[in-house]
């Protein structure tokens, strides 16, 4: 299981994500942040990088950058499975090891009060009708 995630993980990140986080992780400077090293993505926590990928992000305006650029969302083109993939393989890319708890994590964003359904759900993060 772990190796098909990573397999996926690598998949994805190819198709959208190396031409603005480049293969290296490092980014392209004062434009797309570096995921090797960055904090948000080596915490402890999965939250921040299952949230980046299912939000997208828009780094503040500043004098010197007044129209940064943003990350657009991907709720609704990735599966569950995919969003649970990608910060498994960046963390794993670049020596972070693997994210705990990525499905549950994955599961309370992604179900969270004003939150985007994406195409598909994991049966876990249903909850089991009411009696």
């Amino acid at each position: 299981m772990r190796a098909e995630l990573l397999e996926r993980g690598s998949r994805i990140y190819a198709e959208n994500c190396v031409a603005c986080h480049r293969a290296t992780g490092e980014g392209v400077a004062r434009a797309y942040p570096a995921l090797a090293s960055n904090p948000g993505v080596i915490m402890n926590s999965t939250i921040n990088a299952i949230r980046v990928v299912l939000n997208g992000g828009l780094p503040p305006g500043t004098y010197a950058n007044p129209r940064p650029y943003g990350m657009p969302p991907f709720a609704q083109q990735l599966r569950d499975d995919d969003m649970r993939a990608v910060p498994t393989y960046v963390r794993h890319r670049w020596g972070h090891g693997d994210p705990a708890g990525a499905t549950r994590a994955m599961c309370r964003i992604r179900g969270g009060p004003g939150q985007v359904r994406g195409p598909t759900q994991r049966p876990e993060c249903v909850a089991p009708p009411a009696p």
